[in-house]
């Protein structure tokens, strides 16, 4: 309910990025999950770039949580496989962002007011 289109905007692009050496030969890598109705269509297919060395894909996403993996889908199928890339989820270790939000009661914006990294896996005393 902002006023400004420009700072108060309902829907942005999302950019994901998926690291990779080198392109997977025989199918197409895609972002998967219920932000593109679990399809697998030209919205949601990552690109590989070979300057970077990554997947990447960009897609306008209203705000909010979304839960979404990785999927490389084989030439000639229509279901993909999610542990390609992702894994299982045996001894996953995973990276989390939290950030702190404020917004006063006069305002009609949130202000982060502190940022902290917490990391899932076991780091190693050596």
């Amino acid at each position: 309910e902002g006023k400004n289109m420009d700072t108060d905007a309902d829907y942005v692009y999302i950019y994901f990025t998926l690291p990779s050496k080198n392109k997977v030969e025989g199918g197409e890598m895609y972002v998967s999950g219920e932000l593109a109705n679990w399809a697998f269509t030209s919205v949601n297919k990552m690109i590989y770039s070979q300057d970077k060395g990554e997947y990447e894909c960009s897609m306008l996403l209203k705000q909010g949580w979304y839960n979404y993996e990785y999927i490389f889908v084989k030439n000639g199928e229509t279901s993909g496989e999610p542990s390609f890339f992702e894994g299982s989820h045996y001894e996953t270790e995973n990276d989390y962002l939290i950030l702190v939000y404020y917004r006063s009661p006069k305002d009609r914006y949130d202000r982060i007011i502190a940022t902290a990294v917490a990391k899932s896996s076991r780091q190693d005393s050596n």
